[in-house]
């Protein structure tokens, strides 16, 4: 005998299946049938007043709203009118604005002010945030003013106040700190570009994108060191420039970078702090110098041909991290110009 095809079906597509129906059941019924007084808010009592306030002119008031996704929730087709409390989304769900806490496995969508919180496995998206945070996995999105903190692989703000978090940032204008891999801001941003020579190798670039206070840096380099082919490096780091006039800068930069030489697959890894003075010549270009403390870690047998570490003498420290691993710590000095805009 088959076995009915209800039996053989996955408990997500039950469930999924269920949630449907109940949804369709409450909305049907009743329950949501009239936004602002549906059942949940009718057991709650009427909502506060400076949420109504705070609301679109022609907003209503949910306590509490289940979404499957977008269309399909208690507050049936009239979502974008209502302001929810708390609202709980299964794939997806839409409003005109979150009061308290909003949850979504795939996407959260505020098509006015979320005043609370957001959380989503995959997207959250909201015009204004105030006072409120945007949690996600993969991107937040605040269309215009953010104010709060957005905190995802992908944060997107047209105006944010207070702090974004996440592997990319990007804003058109910032009153904060963004804090990330790399963060991109318009209006009150900062970008540069350097070069410079130093004691260990011949030419290095670098750029900068965040604030002046806190910014990111990739970097690069190389150097003909006697024989042999060049060596060069890539590496990240963080950095802050505040201004101590109209010109004069303090530079303060971390960075750590791997060193490379054709084919070589030997572990080198430079890490150097640098602090300094920038002074601007002109609006966007500047000179400046850093003293650099430097701390190469690499192979006991480090040897690319040609290369030798620059000082004449004995390091700062030598110290055995391994049994084929040693640290050297050797000081230096760097000067170059950078285009900042």
């Amino acid at each position: 005998m088959s076995t009915p095809f209800f039996m053989r079906a996955s408990l997500p597509s039950a469930l999924a299946g269920i949630g449907a129906v109940l949804i369709c059941a409450l909305h049907f019924t009743g329950f949501a049938s009239s936004p602002g007084t549906d059942f949940f808010a009718e057991i709650t009592g009427t909502p506060p007043q400076d949420t109504v306030k705070a609301a679109r002119a022609d907003s209503l008031y949910s306590r509490v709203q289940f979404s499957l996704w977008p269309g399909l929730s208690t507050n049936g087709d009239r979502s974008d009118l209502i302001v929810n409390g708390y609202s709980f989304n299964f794939i997806g769900g839409r409003s005109a604005g979150v009061r308290y806490t909003e949850f979504g496995l795939i996407i959260n969508t505020v098509t006015d002010t979320l005043r609370g919180a957001q959380f989503a496995l995959g997207f959250n998206r909201a015009r204004h945030v105030k006072s409120g945070a945007q949690f996600a996995f993969l991107a937040n999105r605040s269309k215009a003013h953010m104010k709060g903190i957005q905190a995802a692989l992908f944060n997107r703000a047209h105006v944010a106040e207070g702090m974004q978090i996440g592997l990319i940032n990007v804003a058109d204008s910032v009153k904060g700190t963004p804090v990330g891999f790399l963060s991109f801001v318009g209006t009150g941003g900062y970008k540069s570009v350097d070069l410079a020579f130093d004691e260990t190798f011949r030419l290095n670039a670098s750029f900068a994108t965040g604030m002046r206070h806190f910014y990111n840096l990739i970097t690069a380099g190389a150097s003909q060191r006697q024989e042999g082919d060049a060596v060069w490096y890539l590496g990240y780091g963080v950095g802050t420039s505040p201004m101590l006039g109209e010109r004069l800068a303090v530079n303060v930069q971390l960075t750590t970078n791997y060193l490379m030489h054709g084919g070589e697959s030997r572990f080198n890894l430079l890490n150097r702090f640098g602090a300094g003075l920038e002074y601007l010549l002109g609006d966007r270009v500047s000179a400046f110098a850093h003293v650099m403390i430097n701390g190469l870690l690499h192979n006991d047998d480090f040897s690319f041909p040609g290369y030798t570490l620059p000082q004449r003498r004995e390091p700062l420290a030598r110290e055995r991290i391994s049994d084929d691993l040693v640290l050297q710590v050797y000081p230096g000095l760097r000067l170059g110009l950078r285009l900042n805009w």
